[in-house]
C-alpha cells in the first residue's frame, strides 16, 4: 500500500474543488473490516478479561447480572473509543480499516482532528447508529457525503489522496477491496436469512420437533 504524501498547506488551496468524499459504502466496507479484526482481538485476548472483570466486579459488589452486563459494555466501549479516537487523530487520520480502503477522516480544510474532536465523532457515531443507522446512512445522500456525527463534529471523510499534492491519485469509485468485502457480507447476509427462514418453516411444520 502507497501511503499518500503529508499534508501540505499550499497543496489543499489548489485542490479544495477536485475533493473526492466518500459516501456510506466505502465507509461501510472500511467498518466492517474494522470490526472483523475487532472482533477478532476480542475473541482472544480482550473477551477473556472482560469475562473475568464482570465477574470479580459481580462478587465483590453483589450486583445483579444487568449492573455487571452494564459494566462488562462500559469495558467494552472504553478500548473501542480510545482506538477509533487514537486512529483517527494520528498523521495517518485513517483506522486500519480505512487506510485499507484508502479513505480518511479529517477537517473540512484537510488538517488533522484532535484527540479530544476525534473522541467526541465516536460518541456522535453512536449516536447517529441509533435510529436504524439513519445518521450512518445520510452519508450516502448529504452534501459532502457526512453523517450526523460529521456534522456535529465538523469533519469529512475524503479519499486518502485528497488535499496532497497527488489529488489526481484519488478514487471517486468504489476501489476493489471495497468491493469483495461489500460482496462477502451481502451473501453471509443472504445465508443467514435463509437458515433462519429455514428453521421458521420446520418449526412451523414440525413445532415438537425442537
Amino acid at each position: 500500500m502507497i501511503d499518500p504524501p503529508e499534508l501540505s498547506i499550499s497543496s489543499c488551496s489548489s485542490t479544495q474543488a477536485d475533493i473526492v468524499y466518500v459516501g456510506f459504502w466505502r465507509r461501510f466496507a472500511a467498518a466492517c473490516i474494522d470490526w472483523m479484526l475487532i472482533l477478532t482481538i476480542l475473541g482472544t485476548v480482550l473477551a477473556p478479561l472482560l469475562a473475568v472483570a464482570s465477574l470479580a466486579i459481580l462478587i465483590k459488589t453483589g450486583g445483579g447480572f444487568l449492573s455487571s452486563s452494564t459494566i462488562a459494555f462500559l469495558l467494552l466501549m472504553l478500548p473501542l473509543g480510545l482506538y477509533f479516537a487514537w486512529m483517527h487523530s494520528r498523521p495517518a487520520q485513517a483506522t486500519l480499516g480505512k487506510m485499507a480502503v484508502g479513505i480518511k477522516v479529517c477537517r473540512p480544510n484537510g488538517s488533522v482532528i484532535d484527540f479530544g474532536q476525534s473522541c467526541m465523532r465516536w460518541l456522535g457515531l453512536l449516536v447517529a447508529a441509533l435510529p436504524a443507522g439513519i445518521g450512518l446512512m445520510a452519508a450516502g445522500i448529504t452534501e459532502r457525503k457526512r453523517g450526523w456525527h460529521d456534522r456535529w463534529t465538523d469533519t469529512v471523510v475524503v479519499d486518502r489522496w485528497a488535499f496532497t499534492d497527488h489529488p489526481e491519485r484519488q478514487q471517486p469509485n468504489l476501489d476493489t477491496l471495497s468491493k469483495i468485502v461489500i460482496i462477502f457480507h451481502a451473501i453471509t447476509l443472504l445465508l443467514v436469512i435463509c437458515v433462519l427462514a429455514f428453521f421458521v418453516l420446520v418449526m412451523s411444520n414440525y413445532p415438537g420437533i425442537f
